[in-house]
């Protein structure tokens, strides 16, 4: 069994089994605003991480959504040179502060009602076996595999260790706000 503290930011060591990284979405809704000047006062997170009670000033509770990543982080430890912490978010943010993630949803919402309102209910379902759900229609990898977006290559290093991640995202380590950069004002 391994003991585990709850903390935010990245860790000091390295972590054998793995750098479980959890992004819990807010679960409560105030049931007036469908958006707030803030972008997130009109919603609240539950009682507890994984569960609990709404507040009293966001009485209606929205499906739970959380993003939940192991990253292999003992495989890079012979790259750890003179640091604690060699590892950044894309974002050049070297203190694991900002790992951050949106929820835009594209299902059809009659579709997405109906498994929410009917596909909780048998062990497959409860389980998360997607293909339990007589609403949702599953595809095979190779559709959606076929699909790819037009990119544009740009030609600057990619391979680490580097000073700046691409793009020019020299790390910030704040704890003030992150200063935007580009090519044309980049320090490095």
């Amino acid at each position: 069994m391994i003991t585990m503290k709850l903390c935010a930011g990245f860790p000091t060591t390295d972590c054998e089994a793995g750098l479980n990284t959890r992004l819990h979405m807010p679960a409560c809704w105030d049931g007036v605003n469908l958006d707030s000047p803030d972008h997130k006062s009109h919603t609240a997170y539950l009682s507890m991480i994984d569960n609990g009670d709404c507040p009293s000033t966001h009485p209606i509770p929205l499906m739970k959504l959380f993003y939940e990543i192991t990253w292999d982080i003992s495989t890079f430890s012979s790259r750890w040179v003179g640091k604690p912490w060699p590892f950044v978010w894309s974002n050049s943010d070297p203190t694991g502060y900002g790992w951050h993630g949106d929820f835009f949803n594209g299902w059809d919402n009659t579709v997405f009602q109906n498994a929410i309102d009917h596909c909780n209910q048998t062990p497959d379902q409860l389980a998360g076996k997607v293909e339990a759900c007589p609403y949702f229609t599953v595809l095979p990898s190779s559709t959606f595999s076929a699909c790819r977006a037009k990119t544009t290559e740009i030609v600057e290093p990619i391979n680490g260790p580097m000073a700046k991640l691409p793009g020019c995202n020299p790390l910030q380590y704040g704890p003030g706000d992150a200063t935007l950069y580009s090519t044309a004002n980049c320090p490095i």
